[in-house]
């Protein structure tokens, strides 16, 4: 997750009251020292100032790692129902489609955790290299069409966001210098944005 992608969040989420957020999910979490060491913008603009409002936030993955509070899949039915007695108003569903072979089915699984009347937010590259997580589908959608992976959902916010170039990774880390993103020097990531809200009931 890029910092501005964070902060988008983050800014979605600061005017709404606390019952209205309720418990979040975030779906696709990674481990606690990923969030808070390897990419600590992750926590410091998105997670922390949810812990200091006393937002309840639940952590899914699939693998048991420290900082993963649920281990499970939501595309079975098991990990599914243990996602659902969370019972949510808002489900995070960031950079995960671009790795799922079905990324209608998991959209439409991770909207269905979503209690009435609440969200999903969605984060997906919209213009980035290949990177294999195990690997990259290279699904890139535009807003309107991670909402159509939805039909029932209401887009009520979107963005297509500029990031940053692979100048700021290489300065970050000399030895993330490749070939392969060459054309990134020169040109930002792109990271389409959009909140899908969930009719009262």
């Amino acid at each position: 997750m890029f910092k501005l992608e964070a902060a988008w969040i983050a800014k979605r989420l600061a005017p709404l009251e606390p019952d209205d957020i309720g418990t979040i999910l975030n779906v696709g979490s990674s481990s606690g020292p990923f969030r808070t060491q390897t990419q600590p913008w992750i926590d410091a603009e998105l997670f922390a100032p949810l812990r200091a409002r006393k937002i309840p936030v639940v952590h899914v993955d699939l693998k048991n790692e420290p900082g993963v509070d649920l281990i499970a899949n939501i595309a079975d039915d098991e990990g599914f129902a243990a996602a659902k007695a969370y019972r949510p108003r808002t489900v995070m569903l960031c950079n995960i489609l671009e790795h799922v072979h079905e990324p209608a089915k998991i959209a439409q699984r991770a909207f269905d955790l979503v209690e009435p009347g609440g969200r999903l937010i969605v984060s997906v590259p919209r213009s980035y290299p290949h990177h294999r997580d195990p690997f990259d589908t290279m699904f890139r959608p535009t807003p309107e069409e991670v909402a159509a992976l939805v039909p029932e959902a209401r887009l009520t916010e979107r963005e297509i966001l500029p990031t940053h170039t692979h100048w700021l990774d290489v300065w970050r880390n000399p030895k993330k210098l490749q070939r392969k993103r060459a054309k990134w020097l020169f040109t930002k990531y792109k990271v389409t944005m959009a909140v899908l809200e969930k009719k009262a009931a």
